[in-house]
């Protein structure tokens, strides 16, 4: 019994020391222990059981965790770094960069400037991805969340991706085209079918504002009629001129058509009773849009001439 009550005082006296802990005596009047800096196979601070567990100073103001004898995740003023993979258990809300919303489960906030050295993201996937022999369809980001409707009130839009009004803040740099949603191309790949840069499987699809597939710059300088070899035209003009009809080889009734006046000197000429084939009839008079960038939607009609059937400003 007497051997034991030494063995154990003998331990705690060790302890103290440093001898098995790495550690300096506690200064007397303090309530700090001082610590070696240790490493990642002999940390610091660490478990009589188990000596290859704990923490270690890594150098000023750089604090590392370590398991198995090997650096798993540190931090310092400014940076966290972590080898490890991360579950949480917890289902929301959290944030990123600012206070959580109870409305949303994972948030991306606060104020981000980027170094300006290359092209800025609020987040990017930029991550190499291997599929398995056995894998199936294969995506970078893939989305399939479970809706649960209330048992009241009233849902105006369920989406699985929602992209909202953006705000753009003004400032001396120079904005040559905005996009709520950007694709650069398709992908290249040796396939059976085809390489698609959108693929809209099912379902309906709407488009309530222009659907531009291409642009035309036309010239109406001298002429009052031409050939649209885009369904979005953008309109110039020398002076004032009119445009009277418009011509597209082969085109199928239904045919959608925007023209966009890019200049205040062109005009639309209006034929409320069309007769000659690829007429434009319009809602109203003539339109010379009195403002750049007015749109006209058209839409061919099955006796051979343009309907108008909506104006907008872009």
């Amino acid at each position: 019994m007497k051997r034991t009550r030494l063995l154990i005082v003998l331990c705690a006296l060790r302890l103290v020391l440093g001898a098995e802990a790495n550690a300096q005596p506690v200064i007397p009047g303090t309530n700090f222990v001082f610590l070696v800096d240790g490493t990642a196979a002999n940390p610091s601070r660490t478990y009589l059981a188990d000596r290859d567990l704990g923490s270690y100073r890594i150098g000023a103001d750089n604090e590392g965790f370590t398991a198995g004898g090997v650096l798993r995740w540190d931090y310092n003023t400014t940076t966290f770094t972590s080898t490890l993979n991360h579950v949480t258990t917890g289902t929301g809300p959290h944030s990123i960069g600012g206070a959580s919303s109870t409305d949303t489960q994972l948030l991306l906030a606060g104020a981000f400037t980027s170094a300006g050295s290359s092209n800025a993201f609020g987040y990017r996937l930029a991550s190499t991805l291997t599929p398995g022999a056995n894998d199936g369809n294969v995506a970078g980001l893939w989305l399939a969340p479970t809706f649960v409707e209330t048992a009241g009130g009233t849902h105006p839009r369920l989406a699985v991706i929602d992209i909202e009004s953006t705000t753009v803040t003004s400032g001396a740099a120079a904005v040559t085209n905005t996009a709520a949603l950007y694709i650069a191309e398709a992908m290249s790949a040796t396939v059976t079918g085809a390489n698609y840069a959108i693929w809209s499987d099912a379902g309906l699809n709407r488009f309530d504002g222009p659907v531009i597939t291409g642009s035309q710059s036309v010239d109406l300088d001298g002429v009052t009629t031409f050939t649209a070899t885009s369904s979005y035209i953008v309109l110039t003009c020398t002076g004032a001129e009119t445009l009277n009809t418009i011509t597209i080889t082969g085109v199928a009734t239904g045919t959608i058509l925007d023209v966009e006046h890019g200049d205040t000197d062109c005009t639309i000429a209006d034929d409320e009773d069309p007769t000659a084939a690829n007429a434009i009839d319009l809602a109203g008079a003539a339109t010379d849009v009195g403002a750049v960038n007015k749109i006209i939607t058209l839409r061919r009609h099955s006796g051979g001439y343009w309907v108008q059937l909506s104006e907008s400003v872009n």
